[in-house]
């Protein structure tokens, strides 16, 4: 199972196993949606990155619960073009955006 984000605002849940199209797709953003990772430690928990001028966005979410994320995050200015889970912590996540910034946040301590 694999996951994909674009340009037009959805995610796609891929199951190579059982087709050649996307098991299903949900619609996540007002925005494009520029990024997603798997977390390596809680098998069904992701993580988003998306946003407009002035305004970046990352969410959290459960594949199993996909109707709202689980925590939203304002963590940037601009854009967020990329999340990237710790491999060595499950709750650290990096983000990095257009406002030419790099944060890492534990997404248990933030709001």
């Amino acid at each position: 199972i694999f996951f994909s984000v674009g340009d037009d605002k959805k995610m796609f849940i891929w199951d190579l196993r059982s087709a050649k199209k996307a098991a299903c797709s949900h619609v996540i953003s007002e925005w494009a949606v520029n990024s997603v990772d798997c977390n390596t430690y809680r098998e069904h928990i992701l993580a988003t990155g998306s946003g407009c001028k002035g305004k970046g966005v990352v969410r959290i979410w459960d594949d199993r619960k996909m109707d709202a994320p689980l925590n939203e995050l304002t963590l940037h200015s601009d854009v967020v073009d990329v999340v990237s889970w710790s491999r060595h912590d499950a709750n650290v996540l990096a983000t990095g955006s257009r406002d030419r910034k790099v944060q890492l946040v534990d997404i248990q301590k933030a709001q």
